[in-house]
């Protein structure tokens, strides 16, 4: 490597060039590796190193794990960060949020009307849900 630069910066300035497009991974570390004059082997050593480096560092985001892009070019609201759901997961996640919805009607007096009713001879229960059995990270 011929150049002082860090990967990360070097990401920033070429993602900063390209009008703050995302790029596929493959052609930003190319083209990092390009900028920083790299042999192959020193490639070959550092391409996990520098993905992981991206992944670590707050001012990129990435989507679908492919395109990366700098986080100040996206609102809050518009970056999605989630784990990847499993099946079984998914179907965690239909029976928490009708937990959810059970717990909202409660909170909110019964006045909901997406209260979810007892079934006949099952009697309302007072039972008590915190954050974490909602799914709710605080």
């Amino acid at each position: 490597m011929k150049n002082d630069k860090s990967m990360r910066d070097v990401a920033y300035e070429l993602i900063k060039a390209n009008k703050n497009e995302p790029i596929p991974f493959p052609k930003l570390f190319d083209k990092v590796a390009e900028e920083l004059e790299m042999s192959p082997e020193e490639k070959e050593d550092r391409i996990s190193d520098f993905y992981t480096d991206l992944t670590m560092d707050g001012r990129f985001v990435t989507f679908d794990g492919e395109s990366w892009d700098l986080r100040e070019n996206h609102l809050s609201d518009t970056v999605t960060f989630r784990p990847l759901e499993t099946e079984e997961e998914t179907e965690e996640d239909e029976e928490d949020k009708e937990e959810a919805k059970e717990f909202e009607s409660k909170i909110n007096g019964g006045s909901s009307d997406d209260e979810v009713q007892p079934e006949d001879g099952d009697e309302e229960s007072d039972e008590k849900f915190s954050a974490h059995d909602l799914g709710v990270n605080i």
